[in-house]
């Protein structure tokens, strides 16, 4: 009997050619024009296929819905009650979280005797968190359809689930890929893996100079494990997906930010506990290499003592070099703890009959070639490691928010610096702030319906000078990207809950302690006025409590985040002679400085 094989590139080509594949950038049957056809040759991969959505398809009230070996996908979906099942145009229609859409796919298939064709979700909607499920015409299996004598001409059906982010798909677009196979005995045993990963290793460490060392197998599988280390992430080891509600535009590569969309995951002695029903992106310890004549499967489980699934099944093209990324979710009661290197799959591994005519990576378009860590898909920004791994901390905690025209209401402009002239004034914005409530930074950093309260003083001293600092540029001093390596007049900072109950005095105090110390004493900080501007996009989240302060002495630089710090003339800074770029409060403060001085009473 013949050794079976799975399709590549150049089979593929001719299963189109042969009409055994339906594609509809044209009828190719008997023709060498396929040759000449860009767009498809772009979803013809090195060992897979991938199929375009219609632009047709219902949504289903009926989760279960699978197809039958006695009927059309269509006509299987006729039985089910009206109430059941509403037509859709993917141009009219986003795909939401807790229904369950079946998509028209524009191929048609039909195998000889002999061949079989298997579906996964591409690395990208896998990543993006879609489940995604084949269904065939007289078929009652998912995901996988065996050539026999009588096969007809089938038509291709999607069912696709949103389990975390609602998305706009449109026709064109590709979720899944079809790999073939032709014959038995495609897929490499225990005794070949060996072989073959003796002489070109498959799995492979890095050490820290980037040097790779092959992996050792036991008994015949490649075993993938998980990287909790995330030496090549700054130390973030998994992204957990937030459900923010916007839509993902399938459409548009980069066109999500990221951060919006996932918080990162750190590890604590090299343990993560994971919540039920969350969703993360975590990557494998090894790294995957594989050869142009050869292919892998990620095994949708694997015995870790999880209930449910734990990950979502993959599929490696040729020419694969880089980290896997698994999409992890549990479907325990309780959270449950993660450890490093703790196995999560095993890779079936498939023999080509000969070596695929293009391989993956950035000849061809491929996205993740190369890639480290738990890397999002093509359509979000590249995730921020370095920042938000320095970010967390301060990003990862709950400080004082106020409705934003609530507090805007207080004042007479709503742009720009605004003094207090009275005490009842004061009370009255202090009060306001105070009834505010508490979000994580997460959730309320660009939302435009609130204001972060910040406090901000400003320190006077005898010769008509003021204190002003200059913060880092490195990152690993200072995580804040919008005060790099700027001039600031003010000290101060969020206001959390742990500055309760008198939350604004003693943000002040341990804020201002925090930052500088005082060689003379201080007066008592006063409430001079209130700022908000817009100069910047992050400016637009932030509400400033004014205060300023005199000392007879000197002030010098305490948080490790500020390079240096002096005294410098009033007139200087509103001439222009100070030499720097300023952040935008300051920009807004300084032709009030001398105004705020006498306010005070120096």
């Amino acid at each position: 009997m013949t050794r079976g094989y799975a399709l590549n590139s150049q089979d593929i080509r001719n299963l189109i050619v042969e009409g055994r594949l339906v594609v509809p950038e044209g009828n190719f049957k008997g023709s060498q024009e396929i040759n000449n056809c860009a767009a498809l040759e772009k979803r013809v991969q090195p060992a897979s296929f991938e199929p375009t959505l219609s632009g047709d398809g219902y949504v289903l009230d009926a989760t279960g819905f699978k197809g039958t070996s006695k009927d059309s996908v269509y006509r299987h979906l006729l039985h089910l009650e009206k109430r059941k099942r509403r037509k859709i145009r993917l141009d009219d229609d986003h795909l939401l979280v807790g229904y369950s859409y079946l998509l028209k796919l524009n191929e048609k298939i039909k195998l000889s005797e002999g061949q079989r064709v298997k579906s996964s979700p591409k690395s990208t909607t896998g990543r993006n968190f879609l489940n995604t499920r084949l269904l065939v015409d007289y078929s009652a299996s998912f995901d996988e359809l065996i050539g026999r004598e009588d096969s007809c001409v089938s038509d291709l059906w999607l069912l696709v689930q949103p389990m975390v982010f609602n998305v706009k798909a449109s026709e064109g677009l590709t979720l899944n890929q079809l790999r073939f196979f032709q014959g038995l005995d495609s897929k490499l045993n225990d005794k070949e893996i060996i072989e073959e990963h003796i002489r070109n290793p498959m799995l492979l460490y890095s050490d820290e100079r980037g040097t790779l060392t092959p992996a050792k197998i036991d008994n015949g599988e490649l075993v993938v494990r998980l990287n909790l280390e995330g030496k090549s992430s700054s130390g973030i080891v998994g992204l957990m997906a937030r459900q923010p509600p916007f839509v993902v535009d399938l459409s548009k590569s980069n066109g999500s930010v990221s951060e919006d969309y996932f918080e990162p995951v750190f590890a604590k002695d090299g343990r993560v506990v994971i919540e039920p029903e969350k969703y993360y992106l975590f990557s494998s310890a090894e790294i995957l290499r594989f050869g142009p004549a050869l292919s892998s499967e990620v095994r949708a489980t694997h015995h870790t003592g999880i209930q449910g699934m734990l990950h979502f099944a993959g599929f490696i093209d040729p020419g694969f070099l880089g980290d896997l990324v698994f999409e992890v979710r549990s479907d325990e009661l309780k959270p449950i703890a993660l450890e490093h290197g703790m196995p999560i799959s095993v890779l079936d591994v498939f023999r080509c009959e000969v070596d695929a005519d293009k391989v993956y990576g950035s000849k061809i378009g491929s996205s993740y070639q190369g890639q480290r860590g738990p890397k999002v898909s093509k359509h979000f920004t590249n995730f921020d490691y370095k920042s938000a791994a320095k970010e967390h901390g301060k990003l990862d905690r709950l400080v004082l928010v106020e409705e934003k025209e609530s507090l805007l209401n207080n004042r007479r402009g709503r742009f720009g610096f605004e003094s207090i002239d009275s005490d009842a004034q004061r009370g009255e914005i202090i009060k306001t702030c105070e009834k505010g409530f508490f979000h994580s930074r997460y959730d309320c950093e660009g939302d435009p319906e609130v204001l972060q309260v910040i406090d901000y003083m400003l320190i006077f001293t005898n010769s008509d000078k003021v204190f002003i600092y200059r913060r880092s540029s490195d990152i690993k001093d200072y995580g804040d990207k919008r005060l790099f390596d700027k001039i600031s007049i003010g000290v101060g900072g969020h206001v959390a809950r742990s500055h309760g109950p008198d939350y604004i005095a003693n943000c002040l105090r341990d804020k201002v302690l925090g930052d500088v110390t005082f060689e003379e004493k201080y007066s008592e900080p006063s409430l001079v006025g209130t700022l908000y501007v817009e100069d910047e996009e992050v400016d637009k989240d932030h509400f400033g409590l004014i205060y300023a302060t005199y000392t007879d002495g000197e002030v010098r630089v305490k948080d490790k985040s500020i390079v240096e710090g002096n005294l410098v003339d009033i007139n200087d800074l509103i001439g222009g002679r100070v030499e720097g770029v300023l952040e935008s409060w300051t920009k807004a403060l300084v032709p009030h400085l001398k105004a705020i001085r006498k306010q005070i009473g120096y």
